[in-house]
């Protein structure tokens, strides 16, 4: 396929700073002034709520954690010294201890599942050192073509937000789970979901994370990234390569999928890069298969979407600048 480059319209890294979020903690799970205003009406998080939901105590609950394909009890699912939740957040395997995080001042992460009725993204923010008071989170969305700043404020009414311990006690791992409507997904086809960190007063963004979620036959999918270790994945995920379909139901279960999509297995698939304008790049699917090893579902006709297109968005153009 001959390349092409999209229109003009990529996103502009000032604009993608503009609005962004203080990231202080006061107590275990209030942040800043805007986020202590939101959360006044249903006070802090329950503790033993959380613990009910998260068995292992990493921070992602087992719901989050059915999706990864990593442990519901055990918090460091590949043994290597760092919690799955650290590894979410700095962008490194929970699934295999060959595979470690470099030292970095702060990173983000970015995972998704569905839940009590909605899609949730589930953002996880490191910081070395453990100075909070400094930091600023930034939000936004990329739908189709477009890439739109939302104000962090419009996303806090709902969310919830955690602690958990890092590897080093002196680091500090936060946890904001953010809900949204399924049907935002159903309406575009597909969106992108980004995050950004940064330090107050430096003005380029430190680091940056992106989800993407598809509507497949009336079911939210994750377009999960392969990783080193994935389980089912044999030698596929090796490299990094591919993308792994993964339904995350609202409902948090199997409820609503179709009959004859095949359990015990997930649609995976290898791109090329056929055309990009900043961040937004337009992907060719040029394999797909149903694979085995899964806790899921594949839709039978998985192999039908080699030779399309659809665009994904490269969160590290927000980054720098």
């Amino acid at each position: 396929m001959t390349k092409r480059l999209l229109p003009p319209g990529r996103p502009n890294r000032a604009d993608a700073a503009r609005a962004r979020w203080p990231l202080s903690v006061a107590g275990l799970t209030v942040f800043g002034a805007v986020l202590a205003g939101v959360m006044t009406p249903r006070g802090e998080l329950d503790a033993a709520e959380l613990r009910a939901r998260d068995a292992d105590g990493d921070g992602l609950c087992d719901t989050q954690e059915e999706v990864l394909q990593t442990s519901v009890f055990a918090a460091d699912t590949d043994k290597d010294g760092f919690i799955d939740t650290e590894e979410v957040a700095r962008k490194t395997s929970a699934y295999s201890d060959q595979e470690t995080p470099l030292p970095a001042g702060m990173d983000v992460g970015m995972v998704a599942r569905g839940e009590g009725g909605s899609v949730h993204a589930l953002v996880a923010v490191y910081v070395r050192g453990g100075n909070l008071h400094d930091k600023e989170l930034g939000f936004g969305l990329v739908l189709g073509e477009s890439v739109i700043e939302i104000p962090p404020e419009a996303l806090l009414e709902d969310a919830s937000v955690s602690i958990v311990p890092a590897s080093d006690p002196a680091d500090v791992l936060v946890v904001i789970d953010i809900p949204f409507s399924s049907q935002l997904v159903h309406s575009f086809g597909s969106l992108c979901f980004y995050a950004t960190l940064s330090s107050q007063g430096q003005g380029a963004v430190a680091a940056a994370a992106a989800i993407q979620v598809v509507s497949v036959d009336g079911i939210v999918h994750w377009v999960m990234p392969a990783q080193n270790g994935i389980p089912g994945m044999g030698n596929r995920g090796a490299t990094g390569a591919g993308s792994v379909y993964a339904p995350i139901p609202v409902d948090g279960g199997s409820g609503g999928l179709p009959s004859e999509w095949i359990p015990g297995e997930v649609c995976y698939q290898t791109t090329q890069v056929v055309g990009m304008q900043g961040g937004v790049v337009i992907q060719e699917v040029i394999t797909a298969e149903c694979i085995s090893g899964w806790d899921s579902y594949c839709k039978p006709n998985c192999a039908t979407s080699v030779g399309s297109t659809y665009t994904t968005f490269d969160p590290g153009s927000l980054v720098g600048g």
